[in-house]
């Protein structure tokens, strides 16, 4: 059995070492540059427009997705989306949930963010 050569176990760990510094580096971010979660505030709005759509594998219906825009008075907006499926994976029917919210200032830039996966 051969030994394999210095250079690489180096390697190997410098690559290691590497790795752990970017993980530690984007759990540490500074919090002022991140986007807020919802409020309670963010959520009450003067008028809304709501859309249904069926979601469709060939030709089952295997869910829906709903997507609401409401403005508010101050000319922010919100916008989220839920959507609810069934996917058969690997022999198994599972249910995927997701629902997102989001909300911008009158000029369009995002404010706060919210995402959902189950």
């Amino acid at each position: 059995m051969t030994q394999a050569p210095r250079w690489l176990l180096t390697l190997e760990i410098s690559a290691v070492i590497c790795w752990v510094v970017l993980a530690f580096s984007i759990f540490t971010q500074d919090s002022q540059n991140k986007i807020q979660p919802l409020t309670l505030n963010a959520l009450e709005s003067s008028s809304s427009e709501e859309r249904w759509n069926g979601i469709f594998f060939e030709d089952q219906h295997v869910g829906y997705a709903v997507t609401r825009t409401s403005v508010g008075s101050d000319g922010h907006l919100l916008l989220e989306q839920r959507s609810r499926f069934r996917v058969a994976t690997f022999g198994k029917v599972q249910e995927i949930v997701t629902a997102g919210a989001a909300l911008t200032n009158p000029q369009g830039g995002l404010q706060q963010f919210d995402f959902f996966f189950a």
